[in-house]
């Protein structure tokens, strides 16, 4: 929203409910981003309003939050409404469980459908993609109003169920409870601290890799969020003209050990171990996977890195 460029940050945002097929449910504000205008604060104050969102949803729903509204969880749970928020690190914790990093993609992935919300605002309306003057705020509030109305008009439902989508739900039942057995090797074989000497990326020095269609690199992924972020760490490696490090387990050849370069620190490196069944095609020739990052344990879906190197040695990325 309004853009200030002395304090580089928005002055103003709005707030938006959204229903699982993409429908606005209800869309609150302006407010101003300032300390006591956090997500939580305006949640809180959205159930405090005489015809407030209550009216629309029901005992039992569920909610579905990201970690900024952590501190309002008990007012939410007091009006009868469930309340799913992905997990925080603890003090000393620098990765997630494989339990904690599960039930936090199976939040994620559900919530995805707000984040495709935002993006359609502002791709139907560019104008709230842009700097806005500050000469248009006494009408701001009742220009974004009027664009939430259109989009429940007039936009397609953008999330229809498909078979596709059923398939995820089987594979996320069947995973969620699922151990990290090749985390607890690479933890218990100090594989992480083996010294070694990394070789520069080649598409064939990873012979019997399974080959992925983007189909099976959507289903690795459970979406196609961590996919998109894995491709931009492709790209980036590219323009850099700059390869991967490789590097095959030495006791067992069907590991693949891979380092690649964070794409928010120059200095900080990301390394995943991936266990494939030999010249076995398809998701079933991935057995287990495990990155160091902060997401990396989890057995539901896969993080970014892993899909960067899955989808690089394949050529399964755009150009």
């Amino acid at each position: 929203m309004t853009f200030c460029g002395y304090k580089k940050r928005n002055l103003l945002k709005p707030m938006m409910v959204v229903a699982p097929d993409g429908y606005l449910i209800a869309a609150e504000g302006l407010y101003f981003t300032d300390h006591g205008n956090n997500d939580s604060t305006i949640l809180k104050e959205m159930l405090l309003k005489p015809d407030n969102i209550l009216s629309i949803l029901q005992q039992g729903d569920a909610t579905l939050v990201d970690r900024g509204f952590q501190s309002v969880k008990e007012e939410v749970e007091g009006h009868q409404l469930r309340f799913f928020m992905p997990a925080l690190l603890g003090k000393k914790q620098s990765q997630f469980t494989t339990p904690q990093a599960n039930k936090s993609r199976k939040v994620t992935i559900l919530r995805y459908i707000v984040e495709q919300a935002n993006a359609r605002l502002k791709n139907k309306f560019r104008f709230f993609d842009e700097k806005v003057p500050a000469s248009y705020f006494n009408i701001l509030k009742d220009l974004f109003l009027l664009s939430c109305s259109l989009l429940n008009k007039f936009t397609v439902n953008f999330n229809k169920d498909t078979d596709f989508h059923e398939k995820l739900v089987d594979i996320i039942d069947q995973r969620i409870d699922r151990q990290n057995l090749l985390e607890q090797r690479v933890i218990e074989e100090k594989w992480d601290t083996r010294r070694v000497i990394w070789e520069d990326a080649d598409h064939d020095c990873a012979l019997g890799f399974p080959e992925l269609s983007m189909e099976d690199l959507k289903e690795l992924t459970l979406g196609e969020y961590q996919l998109n972020m894995g491709n931009n760490y492709n790209l980036e490696h590219l323009r850099a003209d700059s390869s991967y490090s490789f590097h095959l387990h030495k006791e067992e050849s069907n590991i693949l050990k891979v380092q690649l370069r964070s794409r928010y620190s120059a200095r900080a490196r990301r390394v995943v171990w991936i266990q494939f069944k030999d010249h076995v095609n398809g998701v079933a020739g991935i057995e287990e996977w495990y990155c160091k990052c902060p997401v990396g344990a989890r057995t539901v879906g896969c993080c970014s890195h892993i899909a960067a190197v899955s989808s690089y040695i394949n050529n399964n990325y755009p150009l």
